[in-house]
């Protein structure tokens, strides 16, 4: 065990121990998504997720936040039909098939991050 993970379990044991001691004076608390209320589900075949995934993995976020940036552009561009931000460009770039894509092969997840 390295220096930076016994500092980790030490800190780890601390917290635990003082769990429900009081916030202290002068802390911040931060709950950034607290505003959105609703929780809103969607069905996804499982080649959407792994594309999802992929693509989120890719640009170093979690899919659920990936996912709610293009919905909630999608909404900005049909209100307004413009999202007022410059196209980002593709994170990643799969190869394309020959024949065309099939499900489970990577040029179906390529077929799948074109269209969002």
């Amino acid at each position: 065990m390295n220096d930076i993970e016994k500092l980790i379990d030490q800190e780890t044991e601390s917290s635990e121990e003082d769990r429900d001691a009081p916030i202290p004076a002068g802390a911040t608390l931060s709950r950034p998504n607290r505003a959105r209320s609703a929780v809103y589900s969607i069905r996804l075949d499982p080649d959407e997720v792994i594309a999802l995934q992929t693509i989120a993995e890719a640009a170093g976020l979690p899919s659920s936040t990936l996912a709610r940036s293009w919905i909630v552009g999608r909404i900005r561009e049909e209100q307004t039909g413009f999202n007022g931000s410059v196209r980002i460009p593709r994170i990643i770039r799969l190869p394309a098939p020959r024949s065309g894509p099939e499900e489970g092969d990577i040029g179906y997840l390529a077929k799948l991050s074109r269209i969002a």
